[in-house]
C-alpha cells in the first residue's frame, strides 16, 4: 500500500506577542528612569573617588563662582538664607559648590545653615 508524505511549508510564526512584550519593556524603562536635575547656574562640580549615588529633592542650594547663591532655583543673598530656610522643614540640603568656590564661603552658608537649625547637609560631587 502506497501513502503518500505531506511535505510542510514553512512554519508560521506570529510576530504580535515578540512586539507587546518589546512595548512592555520599553514602556518600563521610561518609566522607571530618573532624570538628573540641571542647575540654573553653570557649576563645575569637583570629582572624588568616593562618590555615592543620592536622591537629589528638597533643599539645593548650588553656589557659583562668582559667588551667586541660588536656593532652589532662586537668586538669594547670604544673609537672607536663615529667614528663606524658615519656610522648609527639617529636610536634607544639598550644597552644590563649584570646584573654584573659596572654602571660606563654603564655611559661610554652613554657619548659616546651622544658625537656621539644618544639620544634615549633603555635599554633592562627582564620581572620578
Amino acid at each position: 500500500m502506497k501513502t503518500k508524505i505531506k511535505r510542510r511549508h514553512g512554519a508560521n510564526l506570529s510576530l504580535v506577542p515578540l512586539v507587546d512584550i518589546v512595548f512592555q519593556l520599553i514602556l518600563f524603562f521610561v518609566v522607571s528612569t530618573t532624570f538628573a536635575v540641571i542647575p540654573a547656574v553653570t557649576v563645575s562640580i569637583p570629582k572624588s573617588g568616593t562618590t555615592e549615588a543620592a536622591l537629589v529633592s528638597g533643599i539645593i542650594i548650588e553656589l557659583a563662582p562668582d559667588n551667586t547663591i541660588l536656593l532652589n532655583g532662586k537668586k538669594i543673598r547670604l544673609q537672607n538664607i536663615g529667614r528663606a530656610l524658615a519656610t522648609f522643614e527639617q529636610e536634607p540640603v544639598t550644597l552644590v559648590c563649584d570646584k573654584d568656590v573659596s572654602s571660606a564661603q563654603i564655611v559661610r552658608i554652613f554657619d548659616e545653615l546651622r544658625k537656621a537649625g539644618f544639620v544634615q547637609v549633603d555635599l554633592r560631587t562627582l564620581e572620578k
